[in-house]
């Protein structure tokens, strides 16, 4: 063979660390809502509570957000006269328990939610989040500072 391939020997070292990777990936695909769900087991929720933990952890989308209100999540749940009220307290024992933010709408409502539970009180960085959230991620900088600079200085 004139293309220098006769008598070489295949890559045994790359070959094996191959094998070894495909050994070492799982076999399932496990989603945030999979993960979650195993927290459940350290929380202390009676069997109803535990139920509406599974169905509101499997209503989030793969960010942990709640695309859906929790009117519409109450509407959708086949769990015998659910209630607004219970979805609000089990999502308010899963963000203690989990993450402070789990089941959030959206960015700002996330980031807020973290801010509260990092107990930062501070109210520029509030209004940052809440009025001026687009303003950072387009790097409209002069707009912020116009805006905070009257907004705080008028307040102090």
């Amino acid at each position: 063979f004139g293309d220098g391939t006769r008598g070489q020997r295949p890559d045994v070292e790359a070959s094996d660390r191959k094998l070894e990777m495909m050994n070492n990936t799982p076999d399932r695909f496990h989603s945030l809502a999979d993960a979650l769900v195993h927290q459940l087991a350290f929380l202390d929720l009676d069997e109803r509570q535990r139920e509406l933990a599974e169905y509101v952890l499997y209503s989030l989308d793969h960010r942990g957000y709640l695309p859906e209100t929790l009117e519409s999540v109450a509407e959708q749940c086949d769990i015998e006269d659910v209630v607004v009220s219970e979805l609000r307290e089990i999502l308010g024992k899963l963000r203690q328990a989990l993450h402070p933010s789990l089941g959030c709408f959206d960015l700002r409502e996330c980031l807020l939610l973290q801010v509260e539970a990092h107990g930062i009180d501070d109210p520029l960085v509030q209004d940052m989040i809440r009025d001026h959230l687009e303003d950072i991620t387009t790097n409209r900088l002069p707009r912020i500072v116009r805006s905070t600079i009257n907004r705080f200085s008028q307040s102090t």
